[in-house]
């Protein structure tokens, strides 16, 4: 009888799977007439699920089979992968020096950006409290609001749990203890609540009430060692501007490092009032508040409440100006913030976490690449071996389980390779990222099997390709000793190279524009003088009146260029107000950044007056007094008033009304990556906070150690603290530096896995090519023509790697370039000189493979042909 269909053909393939010794020939026939038999009685449909049925039936003996199978051939691997391993030492060693470095770097990597993504979250409630935030309409808002607000989110808000209040003071303060007296800047001002919101554990003293006195102090660990020593803290006593004393009411365990809220002191808001910082007007925003929010499905209707608030009580936001209250959560607060670039606002803690997540995926693409070459090139000579096996009856699912089971056994020895690199260079770590990780967090949970996870699918990735390349070896044409590589197979291993190549060159072109734009960051002119100028705080009332008689005494010094004092260092320039002129558009509202200063500002830092004159004490209108006073614009403020020349011109800034007597050339004020902006400079000396000192002589420590001599001749109850101007411009660019350095190391080590896999593939083909180098030679090739001949390859290999990676590389360096208002041009010497260095560092590891099998006497080769 004439079938009337056929067997499904997914079942029909599944079991040749089966039944691959054979057995499936005798099955699917079988199979096959009841199958008909069925199809004529009952129909086609009832015998394609009979048929299924009876397949599917058949799966789990097959698993069963399978996994026994498996399990008592394991000590089999085991024993071959050892003995391999053991055998063919040069290829292990590169094998696990590769994978093992590779992995040792993402570890770092991943440890770097879990430190990253832990910041706040280590407080108990960090979940449900926010910062609240005034939003204008800007991608950044502002995190200052009016001190009122907290307390009528209180009455008004009924979402919202409690709240709490936090500043850090601007200001440095004097703390005394006997003859123990140091300058303090990390002190910050909070509400009695504080410590109950925040998970700031007391190691003395009792959260609730620690700071209910308004004259009480809360030290950290660390502070209370340094001003007490072994001594009991609480009780005592410490004299704050040798003005108020404070009461020691409890000692913190020392701020995470992961830590946005820093502090060493924690001193109640009210204390404020007595200080005189303390603003009750809604319209004076100076202080952070924080809410704790259990549902985050609040959030909306809480921000709308707030911000009606701020409605109601200020009189000046409206629907119309875009202006609202947000809340940003504190679990990713310091991910999100922003910063002002060259471009607008950017986040940069969650870009360079996306940077070096990036970085991991490359060095690890590398290493495995690397793996997946070393292997291959293993394939000749095991060639034999796997022929052997297929005749005594080893299936090719038998061969790739081996294969693949090597080389997990070779990532987990990398991976312990690896672990023991960075238990020896995480201190070195810590320091070149400027973290605080602790060996501890490898070994914690989630991060633990992490790693395991990455380090199976790296082995199962990376172990591939070369068992499914190796376990397609045809046994009679190994046995019979003409096996040759497949066309195809050879193109992807250099299409692996390429790509390995490509990276590189990304990472190296990287590398170089970064180093380039840090070091014009750090030579560009700034249009004043930074070199051997120091600045001294004069944060209290004291020091403050006494800079006439110390800048006397210094002048006279005879290592000492100039004296002068300022409001703001000139490295840092942030305030503003509102400005006005004649002929200023009503509607237009422009914001002006000033500072205050003294006489011999311009002078003592050598910023050249381009129009007009500097500030006379021979003219004492020149300083501002009762709202008047005079002003020196730099060129781009000057430029705002639209006018050829502005001397003369009625300028009003603040509350502060004057006349333009000069015009200063522009000079940077802020960090590179912002553009100038408009300047207004003022002579009110009493609200100077940092004098000024321009040194002579390039050995300065004899002029320091005057400088001193001096101070303390005047403020003997002072203690002298100074700075050199050019420390804080390499504090702007700290992070620039440590991604710079990061980089360096990180490239340098996938350039290093990098050239172990461009080795592991020249050994490959140099195996390959023995008997081809050996005719050569026999006709009478040179050995540089060999030598040669075995190179060109991958000459074009590194060059095509080239063309790939330079428009990657310039497309993302160009984009990170335009953060920064003033930058370096991208040139082809860049280009070329990562391409030419990545080509050189090729031949030098071809070259050496090249030559080795070049130097092979054709004899050797061919005795047996």
């Amino acid at each position: 009888m004439k079938p009337a269909t056929h067997p499904p053909r997914w079942s029909a393939g599944l079991l040749q799977r089966l039944f691959p010794d054979g057995g499936a020939f005798t099955t699917a026939g079988d199979l096959e007439e009841v199958f008909h038999e069925i199809a004529a009685q009952q129909g086609p449909a009832v015998a394609r699920w009979w048929y299924r049925g009876q397949v599917c039936r058949a799966l789990p003996s097959y698993l069963i089979h399978t996994f026994a199978w498996h399990a008592a051939m394991l000590p089999n691997y085991l024993k071959v992968a050892l003995r391999v391993l053991v055998r063919h030492k040069g290829y292990s060693f590169l094998n696990l020096a590769g994978l093992a470095t590779g992995l040792a770097c993402v570890l770092m990597i991943l440890l770097w950006v879990q430190d990253e993504y832990r910041y706040d979250r280590f407080h108990e409630h960090a979940e449900e409290i926010y910062r609240l935030e005034r939003d204008f309409g800007r991608v950044a808002s502002t995190p200052a609001v009016a001190a009122p607000v907290g307390p009528a989110i209180a009455e008004q808000v009924p979402e919202v749990q409690a709240f709490t209040r936090y500043t850090r003071l601007r200001r440095v303060s004097l703390l005394r203890r006997g003859e123990r007296t140091f300058y303090e800047e990390s002190l910050a001002a909070v509400d009695p609540n504080f410590l109950s919101m925040f998970t700031f554990p007391l190691l003395q003293g009792d959260a609730a009430s620690a700071l209910a006195d308004p004259f009480s102090v809360v030290l950290t660990e660390q502070l209370a060692a340094r001003y007490f020593g072994a001594e009991d803290p609480i009780g005592q006593t410490l004299e704050l501007d040798n003005q108020h004393t404070l009461t020691v009411t409890g000692v913190l365990a020392d701020v995470p490092a992961q830590s946005s809220l820093a502090f060493d002191i924690l001193v109640p808001l009210e204390l404020l009032r007595t200080l005189g910082g303390y603003a009750d007007s809604w319209r004076s925003n100076w202080l952070h508040t924080y809410i704790r929010l259990p549902d985050p499905a609040d959030v909306p209707t809480a921000s709308n409440a707030i911000t009606q608030i701020y409605y109601a009580n200020t009189g000046t936001w409206t629907q119309e100006n875009m202006k609202r209250v947000v809340l940003n959560p504190l679990a990713t607060m310091y991910l999100d913030a922003y910063i002002h670039t060259g471009k607008g606002f950017e986040q940069v803690h969650r870009k360079y976490i996306y940077i070096f997540s990036v970085l991991a995926l490359f060095v690890l693409l590398i290493a495995g690449i690397n793996f997946m070459n070393l292997s291959t090139a293993r394939a000749v000579r095991r060639a034999k071996e796997i022929g052997m096996r297929k005749v005594v009856g080893a299936h090719r699912l038998n061969v790739v389980a081996q294969f693949l089971g090597e080389s997990i056994l070779m990532a987990g020895l990398a991976l312990l390779l690896a672990l023991g690199c960075l238990a020896l260079l995480l201190p070195a770590f810590n320091e070149l990222a400027d973290k605080q990780i602790r060996w501890g967090e490898v070994v914690e949970g989630m991060f633990l099997w992490g790693v395991l996870g990455i380090t199976l699918l790296t082995g199962v990735l990376a172990g591939s390709y070369p068992a499914f390349y190796l376990s397609g070896f045809r046994p009679v044409a190994v046995l019979k000793g003409r096996l040759q590589p497949q066309a195809g197979r050879v193109g992807l291993r250099s299409a692996l190279v390429v790509v390995q190549f490509s990276l590189s060159i990304f990472l190296i072109v990287g590398m170089l524009v970064v180093t380039a734009q840090l070091r014009f960051l750090q030579t560009k002119n700034l249009g004043y003088t930074s070199e051997r100028v120091v600045y001294v705080p004069l944060f209290q009332d004291e020091s403050r009146a006494a800079f006439g008689a110390l800048k006397q005494r210094w002048q006279d010094l005879p290592d000492v260029a100039a004296v002068t004092a300022a409001q703001q260092r000139p490295s840092s320039i942030s305030w503003n107000s509102s400005a006005d002129w004649e002929g200023k558009p009503a509607t237009e509202d422009v914001f002006v950044n000033h500072n205050r200063v003294a006489y011999d500002y311009f002078e003592t830092l050598g910023i050249p007056i381009r129009e007009g004159r500097s500030f006379d004490p021979t003219r004492p209108a020149d300083a501002a007094r009762n709202g008047e006073g005079v002003f020196i614009l730099n060129a781009t403020a000057a430029r705002l008033l639209g006018k050829p020349s502005v001397l003369g011109e009625r300028f009003e800034l603040g509350n502060v009304e004057g006349t333009i007597i000069g015009v200063v050339d522009d000079f940077h004020f802020e960090s590179l990556r912002k553009a100038i902006r408009p300047l207004a400079v003022m002579l009110v000396p009493e609200q100077a906070r940092y004098a000024l000192v321009r040194l002579d002589n390039e050995d300065m420590t004899p002029a320091l150690e005057a400088l001193q001599r001096e101070w303390q001749a005047v403020l003997p109850d002072h203690p002298f603290k100074y700075h050199f101007l050019y420390e804080d411009f390499e504090q702007m660019y700290r992070t620039e530096t440590r991604l710079s350095e990061l980089i360096q190391v990180f490239t340098l080590v996938a350039l290093f896995v990098a050239c172990l896999g461009l080795f592991g593939l020249a050994a490959f083909l140099g195996e390959m090519r023995r008997k081809e180098v050996a005719v050569r030679k026999v006709l009478g090739a040179s050995l540089l023509g060999v030598v040669r001949l075995l190179c060109q390859e991958f000459v074009w290999l590194v060059l095509l790697a080239n063309a790939v990676a330079w428009p990657l590389a310039w497309y993302v360096m160009q984009a990170w370039l335009a953060t920064f208002a003033y930058h370096i041009d991208l040139s082809w010497g860049l280009f070329f000189g990562a391409g030419g260095g990545a080509l050189l560092i090729a031949l030098l590891t071809v070259g050496y493979q090249a030559v080795r099998t070049a130097l092979v006497n054709p004899a050797t080769v061919l005795k047996y042909e």
